[in-house]
């Protein structure tokens, strides 16, 4: 079962995400096929939005992360609601590159070290709120980091993890953001800095048997942990044969109008999970009609 956990300190000066995402990766690994350093990429977005979904409020509050970036990948897209449940895509998944001096999967150059990292939050207000930060190195976790003090002036600490086993499987996947409180004690950021400066990958503390409530103990060591929710999330696509209408419609009417010459017939596929619909002659001329 994955979950989020958000805790803090004993003085509320710091808000901390830390979440098991082994089964939401696998899902995504076993629908997409990716390979390996994809999957990694895809893995540690997924997570990063799960744990920033985690803390809207309202129902129908969506975010949604894209990475644009100049490597092999293209853009790694994630969607996400209050729930945490998260879909997601990419443009290429078969990227296969050597592993680094370190034995470790080579993300920062399959995503790459130039684009951007794009989040937009729909809130339910007029506009939808749009940030956008550089790239700085394709590794995602310094990415999110980059963005939250760039784009949001916010303060905070991002550890993201996925670890693929020989067989392609997911063995461990999951992270963590720490948002520091801008009232933050200077002494209490220097805790918390020294806590994460000694901490191992979050993929080989899940190796050790730690859960997330044993991570958040390490990040917050002499400060004291106080876990204030714990939440179940998963890999969820909420595409249905409505919204893929809408979409068709979106195309407009001489452009279904030349579908139906053509083929009288349309099949859609959803990037998030694959599912097909099929949209046959009569169909495709009542949209025509409904769009006039």
């Amino acid at each position: 079962m994955d979950y989020i956990i958000n805790a803090t300190d004993k003085n509320r000066e710091l808000s901390v995400f830390v979440a098991k995402t082994t089964d939401m990766v696998n899902t995504m690994r076993s629908i997409h096929n990716p390979s390996p350093v994809v999957c990694a990429a895809i893995g540690r977005s997924m997570t990063a939005t799960s744990i920033m979904a985690i803390g809207m409020k309202g129902e129908k509050d969506k975010i949604t992360t894209i990475i644009k970036g100049n490597g092999y990948i293209g853009n790694i897209i994630c969607v996400s609601n209050h729930t945490g449940n998260v879909k997601a895509c990419a443009t290429n998944y078969n990227v296969d590159l050597p592993l680094r001096d370190d034995k470790k999967l080579d993300v920062g150059r399959a995503v790459g070290t130039g684009g951007s990292l794009t989040i937009i939050k729909d809130l339910g207000l007029k506009e939808p709120y749009i940030g956008n930060s550089q790239l700085i190195s394709g590794e995602v976790a310094e990415d999110y980091t980059n963005y939250f003090l760039n784009s949001e002036q916010i303060r905070s600490a991002v550890g993201l993890g996925v670890l693929v086993d020989v067989d392609y499987t997911v063995k461990y996947a999951g992270g963590f953001i720490v948002y520091v409180m801008p009232f933050a004690s200077e002494d209490t950021i220097l805790k918390v800095e020294k806590n994460i400066s000694n901490l191992s990958s979050v993929t080989d503390m899940m190796k050790e048997g730690k859960s997330p409530e044993d991570i958040a103990d390490v990040l917050l060591s002499g400060l004291g942990c106080d876990i204030l929710s714990n939440k179940q999330v998963g890999y969820e696509c909420d595409c249905n044969k409505d919204r893929i209408e809408k979409a068709l419609i979106s195309l407009g009417k001489n452009e279904i109008k030349k579908i139906y010459d053509e083929d009288k017939k349309v099949e859609i596929q959803c990037h998030f999970c694959n599912k097909k619909y099929n949209f046959d002659e009569n169909e495709l001329l009542h949209l025509i009609k409904k769009i006039s």
